[in-house]
């Protein structure tokens, strides 16, 4: 019973990360800002591009 307990908290857990990715991708995609921009990737390594996008959204969500 127990190992039934694990996977199912497992299953859930899994669930409620995958709906809070959705969230976020849909608020940033909402917002008009996307974490792969083609332009970025094409002008700059993809790391530079990840860091971009990543202080991009943290300006936008340091008001909240």
């Amino acid at each position: 019973m127990s190992y039934l307990s694990i996977f199912l908290k497992h299953i859930i857990i899994n669930i409620l990360l995958i709906l809070s990715i959705q969230i976020l991708f849909s608020y940033i995609s909402y917002t008009g800002i996307s974490i792969i921009n083609l332009e970025i990737i094409n002008t700059q390594p993809i790391e530079e591009a990840l860091k971009k996008a990543a202080w991009e959204f943290w300006v936008l969500t340091m008001p909240l």
